[in-house]
This record gives C-alpha cells, structure tokens and sequence, in this order.
C-alpha cells in the first residue's frame, strides 16, 4: 500500500509482487538487521517518486520531496554525498521548496528524538568526543572500502588519510560536474551518482551496509 501511495504510476501487481519480494527472508534480514540503512533508501525512493518524474517540481510536491530527503540524516555519513547532490539539484533548478521542506523534516526529526530521548545529543556528542573502548576495538570492522583494501598493503594511518582524500575529491568531484553541468542533469542521474558514491564510505566489513 504505501509503495502504491508513493508511486501512482505502478500497476497493482507489480506492487504485490514488490511487496512480496519483502516477506522472503535475506531481504528482511538485509533491510532492517542492525542498521537503519532501509531508511536511508526510502527516503531517496520517495523523494524520486515526489520529484523525479517532474522534471521542474514544485508545490506540494516539491515539498513532500524535501521533507523525504530528511530520512537521509539518520546514517549522515553515508549520505553526505548523495543529499549535498540532490540538494544542489535542487538549488540550480531554483526548487526552493526542496530545501526548505529538507529543513523541516530534519527540525521534525530532532524534535521527535528530543521528545523520545531528551539526552540524546549530548550522548551522541559524548561518544564521537570520546568513543568507548568497546567501539574502538572494533573499529577495523567499520573499515570503509577504501582504507580496508589500503590497509592491506599500507599501515593504518596512511589507509585513513588514502580512505579520507579518495571520498572527499571523488564527492567534491560530483558536486563541482554537477555545479558545472549545462543544462543541468537529469535527476536520475543525479542520484545514480550519489548512490555510487556511498560504496566509497560504506563499511566493507559490514554487508548489510
């Protein structure tokens, strides 16, 4: 039902079919076991399914996209790439309202974890400015794919510099094509970009990422 919602243009079968393809066990293992990366693809399929199929979006719908890319800040660091993309999309086709419904999703967010947890931020400050000895330990499983492979052959400082300037030039990379680009891209390519761009942070170790 909610895939038929957020795109009209299925026909009902293939959206039984979508949804059954759901209740097959790997499927359900690999979108919800440990991690929240699920949400981080439904929030790019609703903001296609609001914006993708207009080339020039704009109202509510353009609002209903910006609010969906919201659902990208619960993994920040794999989605950096692809929301600065869509986002900059947005800004050149002059999609105000994308942005700003962003804004409001992610204001709606904090409220609601703010409500649920009143201490969560300073919990999350806590543990970036002085992770526990647990996670630190663990750290190599969290390896992204570059500094993995390059910590085979090279010591692990020079893997997290090499891991570190390979995703920062290739995402500053497709941002600068992407501010570059006349006309501007077609927005499916625009997030195919991004997409790609996520296997360069994603941690090799951990496949349900």
């Amino acid at each position: 039902l909610m895939l038929q919602i957020l795109l009209p243009s299925l026909r009902w079968p293939q959206t039984l079919i979508t949804a059954g393809l759901f209740t097959i066990f790997p499927p359900v293992v690999w979108a919800t076991h440990g991690q929240l990366d699920f949400l981080l693809a439904l929030g790019l399929a609703a903001f296609l399914a609001f914006a993708g199929s207009h080339p020039y979006p704009s109202g509510k719908r353009a609002w209903l996209a910006g609010v969906s890319l919201a659902l990208l800040v619960v993994k920040p660091h794999l989605a950096a790439v692809p929301l600065a993309l869509v986002l900059l999309w947005a800004i050149r086709q002059r999609r105000w309202q994308i942005p700003l419904g962003f804004g409001l999703g992610v204001g709606a967010l904090a409220a609601a974890a703010a409500a649920l947890q009143p201490s969560w931020l300073g919990d999350w400050t806590r543990v970036l400015i002085d992770p526990p000895e647990s996670i630190v330990r663990r750290w190599p499983e969290f390896a992204p794919t570059v500094r993995h492979y390059a910590g085979l052959w090279r010591p692990a400082a020079e893997a997290d510099t090499l891991g570190v300037v390979v995703a920062f030039g290739v995402g500053s990379a497709a941002l600068w094509w992407l501010w570059r680009a006349r006309p501007v891209p077609p927005l499916t390519q625009v997030v195919a970009l991004g997409a790609a761009a996520l296997f360069l942070v994603t941690p090799y170790a951990q496949s349900y990422d």
